[in-house]
This record gives structure tokens, C-alpha cells and sequence, in this order.
């Protein structure tokens, strides 16, 4: 299975790229400092999403989200 991890998920980009990855069947973990925000994009696309609060200045949050990205894998 597939695996991507989306960092700035909630933005224009960030949704684009994971409604992108998500229609070519990958497992996705959103990640966005706004977790609320990106939970909306995780609902629109339904199944195999996960969603993580991810503030990319923290280094233990970067250990984080590979934890949970590997556990997806």
C-alpha cells in the first residue's frame, strides 16, 4: 500500500495535490498546523486519511508524523 504524507494539507496546494493522490489509490496522512482544517480536506475525501496537527518548526513533530505515516505503511 502506498503512502504519502501532506504537509500544508489544508492549503490550495497542499488539498489539491492530496485529492490527486488519494483518486490514484495512496493512503494518505494530512498534516497541517491547522488540524481543523485539514480534517475538512480528510472528510472530503472519505477512506484511507488520517489527519495530524504538524508545525514543520517543531522537530519532535517531524518524528511524529513518521511514526504515524510508518504505522500507515
Amino acid at each position: 500500500m502506498a503512502v504519502a504524507v501532506i504537509t500544508g494539507a489544508a492549503g490550495g496546494l497542499g488539498s489539491l495535490i492530496a485529492r490527486g493522490l488519494h483518486q490514484r489509490g495512496y493512503s494518505l496522512l494530512l498534516t497541517d498546523i491547522d488540524e481543523e482544517a485539514a480534517s475538512r480536506v480528510a472528510a472530503a475525501l472519505g477512506s484511507r486519511v488520517e489527519v495530524a496537527t504538524h508545525d514543520v518548526a517543531d522537530p519532535e513533530a517531524h518524528r511524529d508524523v513518521g511514526r504515524r505515516a510508518a504505522e500507515l505503511g
